[in-house]
């Protein structure tokens, strides 16, 4: 689904919305018509071949100059040390528990900076960082 919006909304009295229903490829035509100024692609990125976003991307902005953007939600699966998964191991176990507790303490400053009370539990996350110090796979849940 689709929400489509004239292109001189802002100057008229009233705003005219229509929901389409379609397939992306039988609504390009129309989107390009309507000389979109920016294009939120979403996270489709992480679904679509970059080489397909493309060619999508330059049909929609065949008669403007559009500014397309988009962001990935799954970037970390291909960005070694953003988890801290990726530092398993007895070898690593300083260097986890220095990352979690600057983590504890950004979440600290966080809720202090917005008048928050903290219900952080810091022990939780100390017994989490023992788990990796084994050398087998190991699957676990916290809860709150």
């Amino acid at each position: 689904m689709r929400l489509l919006l004239r292109r001189n909304w802002a100057l008229q009295e009233r705003v005219v919305v229509g929901l389409v229903c379609a397939k992306f490829e039988d609504i390009l035509e129309d989107i390009a018509t309507s000389k979109p100024w920016s294009m939120s692609l979403s996270n489709v990125i992480d679904y679509v071949d970059q080489t397909e976003i493309h060619c999508m991307a330059r049909a929609c902005s065949v008669h403007s100059d559009t500014v397309h953007f988009a962001y990935s939600i799954n970037w970390p699966m291909y960005v070694f040390g953003v988890n801290i998964i990726d530092y398993q191991g007895k070898e690593q176990t300083n260097l986890r528990a220095q990352i979690i507790e600057s983590a504890n303490d950004s979440v600290e400053k966080a809720y202090k900076m917005f008048g928050w009370e903290n219900n952080h539990n810091r022990s939780l996350c100390t017994r989490i960082n023992a788990l990796f110090d084994l050398d087998q796979a190991i699957l676990f849940s916290c809860e709150a």
